[in-house]
């Protein structure tokens, strides 16, 4: 598993609690597919001692990678209390066995949209076609957010059933 791009940052969580957040877009540049099973984050004070921990990969897309394809990943780990991140480590799990694939399809025209109202409310819209030769049951989306200098800031994934056709060639269209 190979990092294409990557990010850490420490951020406020609840309250007064600090979390570490690392995300990255990573790829499969081996000849056989890949199951992204776990990852493994461990945050350091300038010292070298462990001030964090967590062994949870948390939101990601696709963990089934076939050679070539590219997927994003994030994990986050709270800082103890009173302590300074000044390094992290991150590993990730990875195994030859699958016990689910999927099929990557890439969406057409993302545009960022906000409607305002009581809430303002931020959203993509955007086409996804079935390029495949095979019917998809379901779908769901990956939106990598980056700061202004195209940083990596965070991950928001949701399922299309709702907007999604299955028939190979066939598009949706949804909000």
């Amino acid at each position: 598993l190979s990092v294409l791009e990557d990010n850490f940052y420490v951020r406020k969580s609840w309250g007064d609690q600090l979390e570490g957040c690392y995300i990255a877009k990573v790829a499969n540049e081996n000849d056989a597919p890949l199951s992204i099973s776990d990852a493994i984050l461990v945050l350091k004070d300038a010292d070298g001692n462990e001030v964090g921990r967590t062994e949870y990969l948390g939101r990601s897309g696709s963990r089934y990678l076939e050679p070539g394809e590219a997927s994003f990943v994030s994990i986050r780990a709270d800082v103890a209390e009173g302590s300074t991140v000044a390094n992290y480590e991150v590993s990730f799990e990875t195994s030859s066995r699958s016990y689910s694939t999927d099929t990557q399809i890439e969406a057409s025209n993302p545009e960022l949209r906000v409607k305002e109202g009581y809430w303002t409310t931020y959203y993509v819209a955007a086409t996804v076609t079935n390029a495949s030769d095979a019917p998809l049951s379901q779908a769901s989306v990956v939106i990598a957010l980056k700061d202004s200098e195209g940083k990596l800031l965070d991950l928001a994934t949701a399922g299309l059933s709702r907007f999604f056709k299955t028939c190979p060639g066939q598009y949706g269209e949804g909000d």
